[in-house]
């Protein structure tokens, strides 16, 4: 969302400008612009709100993490922490991926799109640069490379200082999207000019000089008696051979359809062509490191799972665990992100309170008693897990955040029995009948709804291993009923004597006022656009769609 702000505000800015400059109503067209900008900008909110009310609201109780640092998700990320830019040779890319190699600091963006593609978007700036918006993304694919490099570019730095809220936007390399998305609207007016000009001396004879070197490079090996170049450089270098070939069957007046159909053949190959998965799962599992072969190997871990009680959830004891909560349907404590709640980071080192009844370690662990065991992992079983549900009829009270956590981990301290709360309850706990029957039964767990039967001996506070989070809502035999925070993170409720079913329904304003927003906005953007289809169109100005240089 980031990249389509700056987009369409540069774009609309960059008309504005222009049509100043070309003596055009300046005071006229920079209001237009601004109607235009304010349109959009009230269209994007309004239709992202429902994602975007609920980010804000998480935003300000989570953490992100920056390495081995935390930092309130809401604070303006420190630009020392601005990583994952693309090196130099990473341009190299464009052409010829496999050169370009591992070209980031973080996450790899090959801005590769294909050899025809780069070539028509070279020939839609060479061709249609009188045309307004080819100046436009020209100057954005510039900018976007130039972005990409982070610490390396003035303007990664400049940006970041003057653009509000650009730091969310952490990777300066993703910007190469932008440098993609320019260039195949650029290929664009490069198709169109293929197919309608024909003075091509000056391109063809660079193009003839490129051509030859790749001849050679590709042959030389071969001549050598050496066939041991790179597949991937090799067909680099076939397909600028080909594009080669086309351009020069096209340029000679080949214009009809079979002209089409092999540009838009190579295209496709072209783009299908560097699909790395097979060799990069060849190259990962020979290295040991192959991640799916490693998610794999839980199936039988996870059927064994499945085959106890539920609910319960799983620890995986060991550094870059795989997500199996997703694949096999197991829950667990652990998972991989770059935020996390506050209020969870705080009982991450209290797995039993998380209900985390087994904790799964590779089968070269050492530590004996082992319940389930294959040729890849072993697991164990948490006698000290809490139940996902139980209760407690004594309450203790410390708003000190700090210290109430220190004060769950006292010795001594049984939070079967007693529950720490922020502040004090409005109603008294009973103390427990003698036979102190008390049982509170799992009884429906979904993302975002919960069923809890419960059978207290005097009101109780129902004690759920769940953290607590805005938005939940809860009823006791259909009343509705307050959640507390317990023992630093947990849900509570209180409950009455005797039998009671117990509710709990995610359902935040964010959400429902933020699904308000959109479907508004969906609706009055379809609206728009049927009006328009059947409202009678003026010609288009031409000065709109080109402005000439002199």
């Amino acid at each position: 969302m980031i990249m389509d702000a700056i987009v369409i505000a540069s774009a609309i800015i960059f008309y504005a400008a222009t049509m100043q400059a070309e003596d055009h109503d300046a005071p006229r067209e920079w209001k237009r612009a601004a109607i235009v900008f304010a349109v959009c900008a009230a269209f994007a909110l309004a239709g992202g709100a429902i994602q975007l009310l609920p980010s804000a609201e998480y935003s300000h109780l989570a953490f992100r993490y920056l390495g081995a640092i935390t930092l309130p998700a809401t604070e303006k990320i420190p630009y020392k922490y601005m990583g994952d830019a693309l090196w130099p040779h990473g341009f190299l890319g464009l052409l010829v991926p496999s050169l370009a190699g591992n070209a980031s600091s973080g996450e790899y963006i090959n801005p590769y799109i294909g050899v025809f593609p780069l070539l028509l978007a070279i020939i839609g700036i060479w061709k249609r640069w009188e045309y307004l918006w080819v100046r436009y993304f020209t100057g954005l694919i510039a900018a976007a490379c130039l972005y990409s490099l982070g610490s390396l570019s003035l303007l990664h730095g400049f940006l970041y200082a003057v653009t509000p809220y650009l730091w969310m936007a952490r990777e300066a390399n993703r910007f190469m999207y932008l440098t993609d998305f320019g260039l195949a609207i650029l290929a664009a007016f490069g198709v169109d000019a293929l197919f309608t000009d024909f003075s091509w001396e000056p391109l063809t004879r660079v193009f003839n000089w490129i051509a030859l070197a790749s001849l050679i490079a590709l042959t030389y090996p071969f001549i050598l008696g050496r066939g041991d170049q790179s597949p991937w450089i090799s067909l680099s270098l076939l397909l600028i051979l080909l594009t080669y070939g086309v351009y020069r069957y096209v340029v000679h007046g080949h214009c009809g359809r079979w002209a089409r159909f092999l540009v838009l053949a190579l295209i496709l190959f072209d783009l299908s062509a560097f699909d790395w998965s097979a060799a990069n799962k060849i190259e990962q599992a020979a290295s040991g490191h192959d991640e799916m072969s490693r998610l794999l190997s839980f199936r039988g871990a996870a059927d064994f799972l499945r085959s106890r009680t539920a609910p319960f959830r799983v620890q995986l004891s060991f550094n870059s665990a795989p997500n199996i909560g997703d694949l096999y349907g197991i829950e667990e404590t652990t998972g991989a992100g770059v935020t996390i709640p506050i209020d969870y980071d705080r009982m991450r080192g209290h797995a039993d309170l998380l209900n985390a009844r087994y904790t799964i370690r590779p089968a070269t662990a050492k530590d004996p008693g082992a319940i389930y065991e294959d040729a890849a992992w072993k697991i164990y079983e948490n006698q000290s897990a809490y139940p996902r549900a139980w209760l407690v009829h004594a309450a203790e009270v410390e708003p000190n955040q700090k210290k109430l956590l220190t004060d769950i981990d006292a010795p001594g301290v049984d939070l079967h029995r007693v529950a720490f709360l922020e502040a004090p309850l409005n109603l008294s706990l009973d103390a427990p009948s003698g036979a102190n029957q008390d049982q509170a039964q799992w009884r429906k767990s979904q993302q975002d709804r919960v069923e809890v039967s419960v059978h207290a001996s005097g009101r109780a506070l129902l004690v759920l291993s769940e953290v607590f989070y805005p938005g939940w809502k809860a009823t006791v035999n259909g009343s509705a009923a307050q959640i507390l925070k317990v023992d630093g993170a947990l849900r509570g409720i209180v409950v009455p004597d005797g039998d009671s079913l117990v509710s709990l329904r995610y359902s935040p304003i964010s959400f429902l006022v933020g699904l308000a927003l959109s479907l508004l906005a969906f609706a009055g953007a379809g609206f728009l656009g049927i009006r328009f289809c059947f409202t009678r169109r003026t010609p288009m100005i031409e000065s709109d769609i080109r402005i000439s240089r002199g």
